[in-house]
């Protein structure tokens, strides 16, 4: 994709290369030319007009005498399903109708997801002409492009890191980024660790005691721990729920048909997995 420049020392007829190299090498970082374009050649050149400035060679003519895709079907101004220099995301088209950036994703939250992974998530954008999609960063650097509003991605490296998101529409216009601190088991973070916003369901019930009498059984289990704090634990028994503040519950032998499950709710509402005592073990 390189071409030649011969500099003979200083000389004049090297001084006046200069120009038509830099306008070739600025037009290959535009996106010029692919392989598609009817006169492609040489890795990413154009052969058929001895003066184009994208030619594989270096003919010595000063700039003004280059011409910009000659014939207008290759790179630029041409109706070809190819890249077109002019819409290099690097430009912006004096002649769209889209001027102005998509607004801001608003709304964007990082929780945990019984995957492992972290689901990221936020409200859709808008824009003047449409349409948009989005660009994702992790600790600042780029992932992907994608059209939805959510997203499963890899957990922080360390402690904590950032995700972010930033809208983009169709000639490319960027909105400001929105960026969310996830720090694993806690939730979204402020820059020191301190909890922000607790995105994270409690931990499961590990170990539940049964003791029963004769007409009662009771169930009771260690305090869960969460960084936002424990509001309740939600019993299920078939198509009941309860709601207890402590860790135990009594239940009366003779009407439990169904298995019971049992899972921490914290203060913000997150609901923990759920841990499921078969009814043989509860008649």
């Amino acid at each position: 994709m390189a071409i030649v420049y011969l500099d003979s020392c200083g000389s004049t007829e090297g001084d006046s290369l200069r120009p038509v190299v830099a306008a070739h090498e600025l037009l290959h970082t535009l996106g010029a030319v692919e392989t598609a374009a009817p006169h492609a050649c040489n890795e990413g050149h154009v052969c058929g007009v001895d003066n184009d400035l994208l030619g594989a060679s270096l003919t010595g003519l000063e700039l003004e005498q280059h011409v910009l895709d000659g014939g207008r079907d290759d790179y630029y101004g041409h109706s070809g399903s190819w890249l077109d220099v002019q819409d290099s995301l690097f430009l912006e088209r004096l002649d769209s109708a889209d001027r102005s950036a998509p607004t801001v994703p608003a709304a964007a939250v990082v929780r945990d997801d019984p995957s492992g992974l972290v689901f990221f998530s936020w409200r859709a954008s808008t824009d003047d002409v449409g349409p948009v999609h989005y660009r994702l960063y992790e600790d600042g650097g780029f992932v992907r492009e994608l059209t939805a509003t959510s997203v499963l991605l890899d957990p922080p490296g360390g402690d904590s890191g950032t995700y972010s998101v930033r809208a983009a529409d169709a000639v490319g216009h960027l909105s400001q980024p929105v960026t969310v601190r996830f720090r694993a088991g806690v939730g979204i973070v402020d820059e020191q660790g301190r909890l922000l916003r607790d995105t994270v369901r409690p931990p499961a019930i590990r170990t539940v005691a049964i003791r029963r009498t004769e007409k009662t059984v009771l169930l009771a289990w260690p305090a869960v721990r969460d960084p936002g704090g424990v509001r309740s634990y939600r019993v299920t028994i078939g198509a009941r729920t309860l709601a207890v503040a402590k860790p135990s519950v009594a239940l009366a032998r003779a009407t439990l048909r169904a298995p019971v499950s049992l899972a921490a709710i914290d203060k913000a509402g997150n609901v923990g997995p759920a841990t499921t005592i078969p009814l043989r073990r509860l008649r």
